[in-house]
């Protein structure tokens, strides 16, 4: 869908989102998830572009979000857990 009208992707969105992909190389499933969530696409564009499920793409962004340093869904850093 696309991000602001929740109508399907146009035929050059789509055009648009496999030169992404094809220009991210050998990055990896989650390191590209990433980058095509962060225009605004959603988990299930993602997948059907990175051939997976909409959940794998979930649990690859919420792995990448924790993995930057327990950050809340905005980014914003969350409050250090007491030792």
């Amino acid at each position: 869908m696309s991000p602001k009208s929740g109508e399907p992707l146009t035929r050059t969105e789509r055009l648009l989102a496999l030169l992404v992909v094809e220009s991210l190389g050998s990055m990896t499933l989650k390191d590209k998830a990433v980058k095509l969530a962060s225009v605004g696409l959603s988990h299930n564009d993602i997948a059907e572009m990175l051939a997976t499920t909409p959940q794998s793409i979930k649990q690859s962004l919420y792995e990448a979000r924790h993995a930057r340093g327990r950050t809340t869904r905005k980014g914003v850093p969350s409050k250090k857990l007491k030792q």
